[in-house]
């Protein structure tokens, strides 16, 4: 890069606004960041400066390759944090991308400018391991005019390097805490000077000089422009990355972190929605895969549609589960996926249900269904179809064992009438009145249950008004022979008390005290739902008011 920046003061007074959405984007500087983009630089995997020419590059790649076969070290050795051994089938590769001008341009923006003014190169400092001291070169630059954007770009630099080193350490160890806290400042610091850089002028003009050194008609001074209206996007997109992958391996405090660290960088609120927006994105499109899968096997087969519809849920809860990590509840991307997968799973429930008849499974799953719907349209649907499968349940199923399904034949019906209106008339005054007959549904094992009950507490109430009336006569005997005089209606009471023991017997079997576990009795017909709610409403028995005298 230019060892001075003569125009620093361009547009110096001038105030700074952050790069917003609307300004360009540079997309190839969006495909170049990410985890590992520092340490895949060609500068700092051969250690050279970024004024090398392509033959100082082929020749230092020799070199590595020379000192990795016969056992030299590394021409990287003891620069930063990681010093991986070089892959050179990556480095060829790198070496290609180099001839991409625009490649080659954000290689030389993201390492160490270099300064001819300085005594001892700072990049020498580095290959030493002696970052500090790097940093005291660098800061003193930030406080001269002709170096200060130098100094400031590459101590934004160097912090970033070491945010991600300190990133890739902390994923590779068991116990990475005190990492952690040293590549939080890291990130601290690395953002506080990329806010300097994006607010200063001479960097800018710093990477203008550079196109027009490198003269070639495929990089526009243009670009400078868009890789600055770019970077905070670019930058955060990186803590994104680390935010989704944390969330996706289930580190709910790690990527809660990265989002700290995001909402702390000072890079604004719309960058910061915008990088993790583009993140979710696969996650949304794997969720609208799910989808589209489970609906077109329920369509292809409605009788399997439960089992489509399981699936379903099962798969989308660690993908949702990432959205609420990521950008939170209440957030409008999040909410609108939760409510299409439950859409997409009513519409399952309702294929099924509609195709097989059974609600019961049907209703097991509107209830699985519930928790999704955020949105109160989604809800209101979900809710709606949930009491229609339940009014469907409790219309076909048996009222007194809630277990078989009711058969017509063994129905009950309930005559009501309702709604009864009086109007008067010449002739009198006029009623009018509606009529409904309520059908309870019955099974045959109820309707059989019920029939052997009633047959059995008439014969024993039979009995029993029998034998207590018997009782009473020989009772009436005896005290006529005894000369106690019982008159007719004596010996009635004693006939009457008879006949209604027997009919208590009956009702009290009818009302289920000896009913069979499991089946409500007979008489709980009257606590029917559609019954009750007629009887709330003033509705009462019979087909008919009763005729007034």
């Amino acid at each position: 890069m230019p060892s001075q920046v003569n125009d620093q003061s361009t547009n110096g007074n001038m105030e700074f606004r952050l790069p917003s959405a609307e300004d360009t984007v540079f997309q190839p500087l969006i495909n170049f960041v990410g985890l590992d983009f520092y340490q895949n630089n060609v500068f700092r995997v051969l250690g050279l400066p970024t004024s090398s020419t392509p033959q100082d590059i082929r020749k230092q790649l020799e070199k590595a390759k020379l000192m990795s076969k016969y056992g030299g070290g590394s021409v990287t050795a003891g620069l930063l944090l990681i010093n991986d051994t070089p892959n050179f089938e990556t480095m060829h590769d790198l070496m290609h991308d180099l001839k991409d001008p625009e490649n080659r341009l954000l290689q030389e923006f993201f390492w160490f400018w270099s300064n001819p003014s300085e005594k001892n190169s700072s990049l020498d400092t580095l290959k030493q391991g002696d970052v500090s001291a790097a940093i005291k070169i660098w800061e003193k630059a930030s406080g001269e005019i002709n170096e200060q954007d130098i100094g400031i770009h590459n101590l934004a630099i160097l912090h970033h390097v070491m945010a991600l080193d300190f990133e890739i350490l902390a994923s590779r160890m068991t116990e990475s805490g005190d990492i952690l806290k040293d590549c939080d400042t890291a990130w601290s610091k690395a953002y506080f000077y990329w806010n300097s850089v994006l607010k200063g002028e001479g960097v800018w003009s710093a990477l203008t000089n550079r196109i027009r050194e490198l003269n070639d008609h495929r990089l526009t001074t243009g670009i400078s422009r868009c890789i600055r209206s770019t970077l905070p996007f670019a930058l955060l997109s990186i803590n994104a990355k680390l935010a989704v992958s944390a969330a996706t391996n289930g580190e709910s405090d790690n990527c809660a972190r990265q989002l700290g660290i995001m909402r702390k960088s000072g890079m604004g609120q719309e960058s910061i929605d915008e990088a993790l927006r583009n993140e979710i994105k696969p996650i949304l499109k794997h969720l609208q895969t799910l989808q589209e899968k489970a609906t077109d096997d329920v369509e292809a087969d409605y009788e399997k549609a439960d089992k489509c519809t399981r699936w379903l849920l099962q798969q989308v809860k660690p993908l949702l589960t990432i959205l609420d990590l990521v950008i939170g509840k209440d957030n409008p991307t999040r909410d609108n996926a939760y409510d299409d997968v439950a859409l997409t799973a009513l519409t399952g429930a309702i294929n099924y249900g509609n195709k097989t008849n059974n609600w019961s499974e049907a209703l097991e799953l509107l209830e699985l269904i519930e928790p999704f719907p955020v949105g109160a349209a989604a809800r209101s649907q979900v809710i709606k179809n949930h009491n229609i499968i339940h009014d469907n349940i409790s219309g076909s199923l048996c009222w007194f064992c809630e277990k078989n399904k009711g058969e017509v034949e063994y129905s009950l019906e309930s005559k009501m009438h309702g709604e009864v209106k009086k109007t008067p008339t010449y002739e009198g005054v006029r009623i009018t009145w509606n009529k409904i007959t309520v059908t309870v549904p019955r099974c045959a094992n109820c309707s059989e249950v019920h029939s052997r009950q009633v047959t059995r507490s008439s014969l024993i109430g039979a009995g029993m008004g029998l034998v207590t009336g018997s009782a009473g006569i020989v009772i009436w005997n005896i005290n006529a022979w005894a000369g106690v005089s019982l008159d007719a209606l004596s010996g009635g009471v004693l006939w009457g008390g008879g006949g209604f023991l027997g009919g208590a017997f009956v009702g009290l079997m009818s009302s289920g005290s000896f009913s069979p576990e499991g089946i409500k009795p007979l008489s709980s017909n009257l606590e029917y739902p559609g019954i009750k709610e007629l009887q709330e409403q003033g509705w009462a028995f019979g087909e008919e008011p009763p005729s007034e005298e």
